[in-house]
C-alpha cells in the first residue's frame, strides 16, 4: 500500500507543508474549545453519560446532603449501560480531582482524542495516496461542522471513532509488512475500538477482509497464525464485557431489543431516510465524491481496503436499520471513511496543477492559502453558530421547576429529552409520558399500545403531579390535553411549563 512521495513534501516546498499541517491542527483544536462550557443542543445522549458520571462522583463526595447523594447514585444506577462507561469513569475521576462537577470536562476529553486521531488519519491517507491527499482528508475530518459539534459530546462515539482510526491505520501498516509487531498493534487497537462501542467491528472487519481480498490472500488467511491472534485480540475484550454484562451481572440483558427490524430493509423509505441522515452528517456531495474517489486509488489492495471499509459501513446500517435511519450520530464512522475516500481525488487534482505550473512555489502557496482560507471560513461559521445560541439558561429553568415540585414529589412528565434535563438539573426523576413518536416506534417493533384510559391510569398511578414542558407534543395528543384540563387543577405554571395537581380531581 505504499505510494510515491508527493512534490508537496519535497525540497523547498517542505516548509509550506508543515505550516499548513500545524495551522490545521491548531485551528481544529481552537474551534473545538470555543464556547465549550455551553450545553449541547440535544441533551439525551450526553446527559445519559452525565448522570452515570455524577453517580460515580457522588459516591465519595463529602459536604452534600444525604438525599442528594442517594438521588445521584440511584439515578446513575438506573441508566441502562450498554457500552463500557470509560469516559464516564474518567470524567468522574476528574470531578474528584477538581472538586466540582463540570460537564465540559467530558467534552474536552472527547475533542482532544478526536483531534489527536487526526494524526493516524493523516498517516493512513498519506499511505493510501500522498501528503497533499492526506491534508485534504485531515481537513475534512477535522472541519466537518457536524463532526466539530459531535466531537465535543459526552458519549462514547467520538472515542470509538478515534480508536477506529488508530486501528485502521495499524491495519494498513500490517498490510504492508505483515510483521508480528503490526499484527499485535492492529489487534489491540481493534479490540479497544470494539470494546468502546461494538459497532466499530463493522468498518474494521470490512477493511480487513477488503485488504485481504485485494492482496489475493483471503483463502490462505485462515491458515495464518497472525489472523487468529488478531481476531482474538480484537474480540476478546468485548466478548468478556458482554458475557459479564449479559450472563453474570445481567445489566446488558435485553439491550439488543428493537435494534434489528428486518421489515425496514424492504421499505424504500428506510433507504431514503438513511441517505438523508448520512447527508446530514457528511453532506451529499462529499458522499458522491467519496464513492467516486474509490476509482482513483492506484492499486488493487488499496481499492480492496477502501471498498471493504464502505462495505462495513453498509453492513452496519443494515444491521441497525432503525438507528441508522433516525440517529445522526450513528453515522460518525462515515466521517473518516469519506475523508479517506476524498484523498485520491485531491491528490490527482493537485498533481495536475503542479505539473501545469512546472512545480512552481506559487501553486503550492495558492493551494495552501485556499485550503486554509476555507477552513478559517468554516471555523468562523461554526463560531457564530456557537455564539448565536446560549443554552446555559436551561439550567435555571429546570432548577426552577425542581423547586416548584419540591424535589421529592412523584411526577409524571411530558417533557424534553426523556426527562434527562429535568432529572439532571431539576433533581426530579419523573416518570415519562410517551411521545407520539414513542408510541409509533412501539407499533413499528411489534408492540401493542393500550387505549388512552388504560394508559393514563397505569402511568399516573401513585403520581402527585403531571408536568408539561413539550407543548407541541401536548398538541399532538389532544386526548391527553383535554383530559388533564377537564379533570385536574393547575398547581403552578410558567412561561414554558405547566403543572397539573393529580391529587385534586375537579371532575371525578
Amino acid at each position: 500500500m505504499t505510494t510515491q512521495p508527493a512534490a508537496f513534501l519535497a525540497g523547498k516546498h517542505r516548509p509550506i507543508f508543515w505550516i499548513v499541517l500545524l495551522a490545521i491542527f491548531s485551528l481544529a483544536l481552537a474551534i473545538r474549545l470555543d464556547d465549550l462550557s455551553d450545553l449541547p443542543a440535544d441533551t439525551v445522549r450526553p446527559l445519559h453519560s452525565a448522570r452515570i458520571a455524577r453517580g460515580m462522583y457522588y459516591q465519595g463526595l463529602a459536604n452534600i446532603s444525604e438525599w442528594e447523594r442517594e438521588f445521584a447514585i440511584a439515578l446513575g444506577k438506573t441508566e441502562q449501560i450498554i457500552e463500557p462507561p470509560i469516559l464516564e469513569a474518567l470524567t468522574a475521576a476528574t470531578y474528584r480531582m477538581l472538586g466540582r462537577e463540570e460537564l465540559w470536562i467530558a467534552g474536552f476529553y472527547s475533542l482532544l482524542l478526536w483531534t489527536v486521531a487526526g494524526i493516524p488519519l493523516f498517516l493512513l491517507a498519506k499511505e493510501l495516496t500522498s501528503a497533499v491527499g492526506a491534508l485534504v482528508s485531515l481537513a475534512f475530518y477535522l472541519f466537518l461542522p457536524y463532526a466539530i459539534e459531535m466531537s465535543r459530546s459526552f458519549q462514547p462515539d467520538p472515542l470509538m471513532v478515534a480508536a477506529l482510526i488508530f486501528a485502521l491505520w495499524a491495519l494498513a501498516r500490517w498490510g504492508n509488512d505483515q510483521g508480528w509487531r503490526w499484527a499485535l498493534l492492529f489487534g489491540i487497537l481493534a479490540g479497544l475500538a470494539i470494546f468502546i462501542k461494538a459497532v466499530a467491528i463493522f468498518p474494521i472487519l470490512g477493511a480487513w477482509i477488503g485488504l485481504l481480498i485485494g492482496r489475493g490472500e483471503l483463502k490462505k488467511a485462515i491458515r495464518q497464525p497472525q489472523i487468529w491472534v488478531i481476531g482474538a485480540l480484537a474480540l476478546l475484550p468485548a466478548v468478556i464485557y458482554y458475557f459479564y454484562g449479559s450472563i453474570l451481572a445481567g445489566f446488558l440483558s435485553g439491550q439488543s431489543g428493537g435494534r434489528f427490524i428486518p421489515a425496514m430493509l424492504i421499505q424504500p423509505l428506510f433507504y431514503i431516510r438513511w441517505e438523508l441522515k448520512a447527508a446530514e452528517v457528511v453532506g451529499q456531495i462529499p458522499i458522491f465524491l467519496g464513492l467516486l474517489g474509490l476509482l482513483f486509488f492506484d492499486s488493487v489492495s488499496k481499492k480492496g481496503y477502501m471498498i471493504g471499509l464502505w462495505g462495513g459501513y453498509i453492513l452496519y446500517g443494515l444491521t441497525l436499520p432503525h438507528h441508522i435511519a433516525s440517529h445522526p450520530y450513528y453515522h460518525l464512522p462515515l466521517v473518516p471513511i469519506v475523508a479517506l475516500s476524498l484523498a485520491p481525488l485531491a491528490d490527482t487534482l493537485f498533481r495536475k496543477l503542479d505539473e501545469k505550473w512546472n512545480h512552481s512555489a506559487r501553486v503550492h502557496v495558492y493551494v495552501s492559502g485556499l485550503l486554509l482560507a476555507g477552513l478559517v471560513f468554516i471555523s468562523w461559521e461554526v463560531h457564530v453558530g456557537f455564539k448565536g445560541v446560549d443554552y446555559r439558561g436551561q439550567i435555571a429553568y429546570w432548577e426552577e421547576i425542581g423547586e416548584k415540585l419540591n424535589y421529592s414529589s412523584a411526577v409524571i412528565a411530558l417533557t424534553q429529552d426523556y426527562g434527562y434535563p429535568l432529572s439532571y438539573w431539576g433533581w426530579i426523576n419523573a416518570r415519562i409520558w410517551p411521545s407520539y413518536g414513542d408510541l409509533r416506534y412501539r407499533e413499528k417493533i411489534g408492540g401493542n399500545n393500550p387505549d388512552f384510559a388504560s394508559l393514563f391510569t397505569l402511568m399516573t398511578a401513585g403520581q402527585d403531579f403531571f408536568l408539561v414542558t413539550r407543548f407541541e407534543e401536548f398538541d399532538y395528543q389532544p386526548e391527553l390535553e383535554q383530559y388533564l384540563y377537564n379533570h385536574y387543577p393547575i398547581y403552578d405554571q410558567g412561561e414554558d411549563y405547566l403543572i397539573f395537581d393529580l391529587q385534586r380531581s375537579i371532575n371525578p
